[in-house]
């Protein structure tokens, strides 16, 4: 099963001002805005490697929501596009 882990090449840094959140990324002095969904999925990934099912379970109790379908489908999205980024890496994980 695939996990996603933070990419440990990439110097990533972001700050959250209430419903604001902007990444730097200093390697590559990259700094973009990310929304607090994006961040609290970084937050969850800064505990170690999770994957998309262990991310929904998580931010569905953070949210207090079920985890549903359209809640995977935001988390497989965003998983995507930072691994797009390189933010992320794959990995393979048993857990």
């Amino acid at each position: 099963m695939p996990a996603f882990a933070l990419n440990p090449v990439v110097d990533l840094h972001w700050r959250v001002w209430e419903t604001e959140c902007v990444a730097h990324e200093a390697t590559s002095g990259a700094t973009t805005v990310v929304d607090v969904f994006e961040s609290a999925l970084l937050a969850c990934l800064e505990e170690g490697p999770q994957t998309v099912e262990q991310l929904v379970e998580k931010l569905a109790s953070d949210l207090q929501q079920a985890p549903d379908l359209p809640l995977t489908e935001s988390v497989q999205s965003v998983v995507e596009q930072f691994l797009a980024r390189g933010w992320l890496k794959a990995i393979d994980f048993a857990g």
